[in-house]
């Protein structure tokens, strides 16, 4: 009877395109069956009698569904079903049984069954069911597709971009912890001396996990990556790349090298805190993958730094080529510059937004270039055509500044700092809040700086002939919260 259904089938049989199943069920009449029903509908199948062998079956072939009995001799159902789903939690698998209550069911959910069919089944049924399953996974797998491209296309556009290098960084490890659901992730790279730091962190706030990433032996890592594939560890495992790890407090661990030049540079190291949660062989491919844009990342910040640095030592050559022009002025643009970075560190500003108003305070007068040396050292009124030529060096500031793209967020601060609080300055007359910041900041530190500065017109002002100007001004020429900032951070550095 068997031969004959093979026969049948066999005429009837389309190329195996549904996917690879397979049926564990001790009762070979059940297996014989079932298989030769789906292999008539598309899929290839193989069958085995027990849970051992098909967790051996399952280690050494992938297939896209697992039907399972629940009663079993060796291992019950719900025993493989948890044990498969260590390894291979993409595997659609569906339990078939002939004890079906709520209580099964709730079992089988838990561990990991997509669904249950109740014996005796229909064929057509249990198709329906598996092929339910294999859409609904292949949509989770086209959604992680989407993530992991999404994922690639943002950090890709970031590494081609001006964005910092810890801004790089911690978008790729948080693509990182999103792809593998890790507990958390973070990022060590070394330091001239040859040793590693931590850079950054990504994850779940666990002191312990913190503490325990201390006791990382960084020499058996190190040993290993430099020779092999990333590093993938689950379960007992995992100790072996730490001094000191107490039992069962991580449950999988990657390692994954940062090479710049061949030259293992950095780790990025993975964590999984969950016991019902290992890395697979494909996350660790996965992860490796977004690693490399660290690698890309880090050379494309150092070339960056490096034109900035040759643009910043151009530009800051030609502002002490300006101020070589007039003794009085010699060292004006890194005072004022300096007294910029006071007050906005003052303010509670980040630090990268304090580094750009202090770098903008040094460029302020970079447009002085373009006017004539006898107007700059002129002891006499200035006549109408060099006021004007005084009130165009805003804008010739602007000009040699704003080509230079890294240079774009200083510009605003460097071409407003001549306008008033009240409205009356130049170039725009702008008021109040209207002027940015920095400006503000500028305008005030530039003005204290050139008050106490002797000039071929006039000698200095005492400091306290200054500070006295400045309050004079508040609410007028400058804005009064940054005047009263300003004196009390000379006052406190002693300065007044």
């Amino acid at each position: 009877m068997t031969a004959f259904w093979n026969k049948r089938v066999e005429k009837l049989r389309p190329p195996a395109s549904g996917g690879k199943v397979l049926v564990v069920d001790d009762e070979a009449s059940i297996r014989e069956v079932v298989a030769e029903f789906l292999q008539g509908s598309g899929f290839e199948v193989s069958g085995v009698s027990n849970g051992v062998e098909a967790l051996e079956k399952l280690k050494s072939d992938r297939f896209d569904v697992a039907l399972i009995d629940l009663e079993m001799p060796h291992m019950r159902g719900t025993e493989l079903l948890e044990k498969i789903h260590e390894f291979n939690g993409d595997l659609v698998s569906i339990m078939m049984t002939g004890f079906g209550t709520v209580e099964t069911a709730i079992e089988a959910m838990k561990n990991g069954a997509f669904d249950y069919v109740l014996k005796p089944f229909k064929l057509e049924e249990l198709e329906v069911t598996i092929r339910r399953g294999l859409s609904i996974r292949n949509l989770e797998r086209e959604n992680i597709h989407l993530k992991r491209t999404l994922s690639f296309y943002k950090i890709s556009e970031a590494s081609g971009s001006d964005v910092s290098l810890e801004t790089l960084l911690q978008m790729i490890l948080e693509a990182m912890q999103e792809e593998v659901d890790a507990a958390a992730v973070s990022l060590w790279l070394s330091e001239e001396s040859g040793s590693f730091s931590r850079l950054s962190w990504k994850g779940k706030s666990l002191p312990w996990l913190e503490q325990t990433e201390a006791q990382l032996n960084l020499e058996a890592i190190l040993g290993e990556v430099q020779r092999q594939e990333p590093i993938l560890a689950n379960g007992d495992f995992v100790g072996k790349y730490f001094k000191d790890l107490s039992p069962g407090r991580l449950s999988s661990f990657l390692a994954l090298p940062v090479r710049v030049k061949n030259k293992v540079t950095g780790l990025a190291f993975v964590y999984s805190t969950d016991s019902q949660r290992q890395f697979t062989e494909g996350e660790r491919k996965a992860l490796a993958l977004l690693v490399g844009h660290v690698s890309s990342g880090i050379e494309i910040a150092r070339l960056y730094e490096d034109l900035k640095r040759t643009f910043n030592e151009t530009i800051e050559g030609l502002c002490k080529a300006l101020e070589a022009k007039d003794p009085y002025t010699r060292g004006h643009s890194e005072r004022v510059s300096r007294y910029a970075g006071i007050v906005a560190k003052a303010l509670g500003l980040p630090q990268e937004e304090v580094e750009k108003i202090r770098q903008a305070g040094l460029f302020h007068d970079i447009g002085k270039i373009g006017v004539k040396e006898s107007s700059l050292n002129k002891p006499g009124s200035l006549t109408d055509e060099e006021l004007l030529m005084f009130h165009e060096h805003p804008l010739k500031s602007k000009e040699i500044l704003e080509p230079i793209h890294f240079l774009k967020d200083i510009v605003p601060m460097v071409y407003h700092h001549h306008e008033w609080h009240n409205g009356q300055g130049y170039p725009d007359k702008l008021k109040g809040e209207e002027i940015p910041l920095g400006a503000r900041i500028i305008s005030i530190a530039d003005s204290y700086t050139v008050m106490t500065e002797n000039r071929v017109y006039r000698k200095a002002l005492t400091r306290q002939e200054a500070v006295e100007e400045l309050r004079r001004c508040s609410g007028t020429q400058f804005d009064p919260k940054l005047v009263d900032l300003f004196i009390r951070e000379l006052e406190r550095l002693g300065r007044t």
